[in-house]
């Protein structure tokens, strides 16, 4: 239950509501924010909100991991953001896979600066270490490894990266990952 602090906030919480209700994720981005510079006692609910538009309306995955803890920090559910943060790493990776512009890592243009594959998989791990996906957290760093080590070797093929991911997790839950990989090794 939120405490609002003024029927202005419990208004402004209602529109919010319904703008994303309505689909309109720029919007209540905006809205989220500015419910954030007024109302700075509820800081929690709106950093998560702004989570999950940046990451609705952006795929900022990266923006929206750096609100999610932000809203951990000032005491949001704790199951709910450690979904949230795994969910935004995990589609982090699908989103690097997806661009093909290199899987180990992608320059974000704003900063110009290089993030590693794995770096939400490493927040999240900071954040929850005995977390409920800390095995699926371990398994996708392996994936990260495996590939980084074949990129770096001529022996980069999707047949060594399928054989090492596969002996190692046979029954692994990131198949998925690994068949997209090797599709883009094949194409190139």
């Amino acid at each position: 239950m939120i405490n609002f602090t003024s029927d202005e906030e419990k208004e402004g919480f209602w529109e919010l509501s319904n703008t994303i209700q309505a689909g309109n994720y720029e919007e209540a981005l905006d809205l989220s924010k500015t419910l954030l510079e007024k109302f700075p006692n509820n800081k929690a609910i709106y950093h998560n909100q702004i989570g999950a538009m940046i990451y609705l309306s952006k795929n900022d995955y990266w923006g929206a991991t750096n609100h999610y803890s932000k809203a951990l920090e000032y005491g949001f559910d704790a199951d709910a953001c450690e979904d949230n943060i795994w969910e935004s790493a995990v589609d982090s990776y699908k989103f690097l896979i997806d661009s093909e512009e290199g899987f180990c890592k992608l320059m974000i243009k704003d900063t110009h600066e290089f993030i590693a594959a794995n770096d939400l998989i490493k927040k999240y791990e900071n954040l929850f270490p005995n977390g409920k996906y800390a095995e699926e957290a371990k398994e996708l760093n392996y994936i990260y490894a495996v590939t980084t080590d074949l990129q770096n070797d001529d022996n980069y093929n999707s047949l060594a990266l399928n054989q090492i991911y596969s002996d190692k997790y046979p029954d692994g839950k990131h198949h998925e990952v690994v068949t997209a990989l090797c599709e883009i090794i094949d194409r190139n």
